[in-house]
């Protein structure tokens, strides 16, 4: 794999690290932000989309790389697809357990496999099979540890339960389906987020998809009356501005990656902001129960994240 794509997707995994810590603290700090996720998407998203157009039309004179056609069409698709993705994963989270929705959602590597060899007949060799797997079983042990916690707590502990309760919940619970459909459209999305940063400037695609996911959350936030009772005063308009960059700086630098490496190696190594978010966690947001067996997770996404560097 491009060394300098390794790069590129590791930065990129510390920006969106940083976005999940931010996302964690803005929903918590101020209360105005709950139960109004259209809203908010809208409002960090469009910021992000406006702001990445502009710099992109004033900077590259040629935005489009390709035929126009090349670019609008998985253009659409990805904002489509997308729109309905932050949805279902909204959804999983309001009304089912973390520790159930998790670790399916963390599955999405090992279906990213299978979808970008349909549609892009990218085909990854056998030590890129080997690391994207260990990178997802990585990635669904991590996230694990509180459904380990509960099962300890009720006395019912036993560890092959807790590694196949959130498959076996796939079938009594709606939000554990809801995150599989999720991980599903996530894993089918990647591969025309590819195709839009190769057919593109990579600010003025990404800029492009996020306005159309801010447009369809703004038609949803509109119908459930998000907007109402929200004053951008009193510090509230920073947060959005934070997720903003936050979320421009991981995927402007991670769609580089597209460029030089299988769509499948790049979507499966973004998983390694998950053990960094564990550690900004720790030191920013005292998150310390359980650190080391969350961490042993990341020994999986480390040695997967080896095979596909050597692949």
């Amino acid at each position: 794999m491009n060394p300098m794509a390794l790069i590129e997707i590791f930065i990129g995994a510390i920006f969106t690290a940083l976005f999940n810590i931010a996302i964690n603290v803005v929903q918590n700090k101020y209360q105005v932000w709950k139960n109004r996720t259209s809203a908010l998407i809208v409002m960090y998203q469009g910021t992000a989309a406006i702001a990445l157009i502009l710099i992109a039309l004033v900077t590259d004179p040629h935005v489009i790389k390709s035929n126009l056609s090349d670019f609008l069409w998985p253009l659409f698709i990805t904002g489509t697809i997308n729109i309905a993705f932050h949805y279902l994963f909204a959804r999983s989270h309001a009304i089912e357990e973390v520790s159930l929705v998790a670790p399916i959602l963390a599955s999405t590597p090992t279906i990213l496999i299978l979808t970008s060899m349909v549609i892009l007949h990218e085909v990854p060799t056998l030590l890129g099979w080997i690391g994207i797997w260990l990178l997802a079983l990585g990635a669904y042990s991590l996230n694990l540890y509180k459904l380990r916690e509960q099962l300890q707590h009720e006395g019912g502990y036993r560890e092959w339960k807790v590694w196949l309760a959130p498959i076996s919940a796939l079938r009594k619970s709606k939000g554990v389906r809801l995150a599989f459909a999720a991980a599903m459209l996530g894993a089918v999305s990647i591969n025309f987020d590819g195709l839009v940063s190769r057919n593109s400037n990579i600010m003025f695609g990404l800029g492009c998809v996020l306005l159309i996911v801010s447009a369809g959350h703004l038609v949803i936030a509109l119908y459930k009356k998000q907007f109402q009772g929200i004053r951008l005063s009193n510090g509230i308009w920073k947060g959005p501005l934070i997720l903003a960059i936050c979320i421009s700086g991981s995927n402007v630098i991670t769609n580089f990656a597209y460029r030089s490496s299988l769509i499948s190696y790049v979507g499966s190594l973004k998983r390694i902001s998950i053990p960094i978010t564990i550690i900004f966690a720790y030191f920013f947001l005292k998150e310390r129960t359980n650190f080391k067996d969350r961490l042993l997770g990341g020994v999986l996404i480390m040695i997967g994240v080896i095979c596909i560097s050597l692949a």
